[in-house]
Parts: C-alpha cells; structure tokens; sequence
C-alpha cells in the first residue's frame, strides 16, 4: 500500500552521486521499492534508472533490485512492476516513477485508443501490434496517436502488468 511522504514530490530527481547506501533520496530518507500516494490520488514507486528514461517511457522495474530500465519485448517477461517515467532520469539516477493514476503513455505511431497494448523492441515505447510482444494490462490511452512516430500520449494507468505474449495462452 503506498503512503502519503511528506517532502516527497514525484517530479524531483536525485542524482547517483548523492545517493550513496544508506542515504538514498539526496537524504530524503527514500529506498528503492517504496510507494507514494500524492495528495491528487496518483500513485508512485521510488526507483534507480539502469539506463536513460525519457519522460513518458514506459519502464520494467526489477523487484529484487529497485532498478527501472526501458520495457522491451526482451525484459518484459521477467519484469514485476511496471510504470511510467513523468520525469527524465540519467544513468543511475533516482526518481519517482508512476504506477496509477492519469500521465503520458508513450506510444509507437498510429496506436489506436481502448485497445491492447504490447511491449516492443523499442525500450519504453508500447504499441497496439500483437506480433511476438507481450500484453501489457492496465494503461489505456486515451486517443490514437495522429502521428507516425513514438509519441507521448495521454492516458490512464491503473498498476499495469505484463500478462502473456500475443498469440500464445497461459
């Protein structure tokens, strides 16, 4: 159950090198795997980024690590949480990344809205094609993507999971 963290704002970010063990957050007494509440009912898991995340991007966070890395196709069957980066994170940074509420969705080009959407091969990107990608549940955008490119959307998420890759049962 996420908690309600004085002094934590889901829109700060803390550099690896002021979050050194014990005292990750920048000193705001935060570990990886902690939840928030904020006061607008949208939900937040604290993580540490593997690679670059841009705002929008659509992460896989490691459950026994706290690390968040780009979904793929390639790490969605091992991931436990997943969220939604609303802010950009370096290398290594930490950062809070959104598992509920209302947010920006990136999503391939043409995705259509109140349909499925998948994994891709594309780090952090979700799209509506089923070819060989995982079923990602709980975040619907809220209208198709007029563009041809990767685009952040708005959306809704409500603790998304990776569930079965398209076309096989289980």
């Amino acid at each position: 159950m996420a908690q309600t963290l004085i002094g934590a704002s889901p829109l700060v970010t803390y550099a690896t090198a002021t979050n050194t063990t014990p005292v990750l957050g920048g000193g705001k007494g935060f570990t990886v795997g902690a939840r928030m509440a904020a006061r607008n009912g949208k939900e937040y898991v604290f993580a540490q980024s593997a690679t670059s995340i841009a705002v929008g991007d659509v992460v896989a966070i490691a459950s026994d690590t706290g690390i968040a890395a780009g979904l793929t196709t390639a790490t969605s069957a091992a991931s436990e949480t997943i969220g939604v980066a609303q802010v950009a994170l370096a290398s290594g940074d930490y950062g809070w990344v959104q598992i509920y509420g209302a947010c920006g969705v990136k999503v391939l080009g043409s995705a259509v809205k109140a349909v499925p959407l998948f994994s891709t091969v594309t780090a952090g990107s979700l799209d509506d094609a089923t070819a060989s990608n995982y079923l990602v549940s709980g975040i619907q955008i809220l209208s198709t993507n007029p563009s041809a490119t990767a685009t952040v959307m708005s959306a809704f998420i409500a603790y998304p999971k990776v569930r079965i890759m398209a076309g096989v049962l289980g």
